[in-house]
């Protein structure tokens, strides 16, 4: 049994050190698409790319963990590891799927003329799908 406990230590600690290597990225804030500005629009844009460059950085400080604890590494810390990964690509997705909903209703309520017909038509389908969701 202290074997168990000690091993539940190791990866403990081991999850405790890579959380401590590995920064975490705030989330972006993302505004509301049918109450936002051009600008706060264009504030979310930076900040969403700036996130997922965050995002990047800690995946690949999460894959550098587990590449480094080796094949011998505690099955518990494999697992940890890669539901760190999925968790963040996860997140990530969403924040980039919230964003470009967030646009498709700022261009639908904000009157943002297309450049051509083909445009215009893509904005009426896209302003209609926007609708029904």
């Amino acid at each position: 049994m202290s074997v168990l406990r000690f091993l539940a230590a190791l990866v403990a600690l081991g999850c405790g050190a890579s959380a401590i290597a590995c920064e975490y990225p705030p989330l972006a804030t993302i505004p509301s698409g049918d109450e936002a500005t051009m600008d706060e629009m264009l504030e979310a844009q930076s900040e969403v790319r700036v996130y997922v460059g965050a995002m990047e950085a800690y995946l690949g400080c999460v894959d550098g963990e587990l590449t480094a604890s080796g094949d011998d590494a505690p099955e518990e810390f494999k697992a940890v590891m890669f539901s760190r990964h999925n968790a963040a690509v996860a997140e990530m997705e969403a924040i980039v799927n919230h964003f470009n909903e967030q646009i498709g209703i700022f261009r639908c309520t904000s009157g943002t003329e297309a450049n051509s017909s083909d445009q215009a038509a893509d904005a009426i389908d896209e302003c209609a799908q926007v609708a029904t969701d």
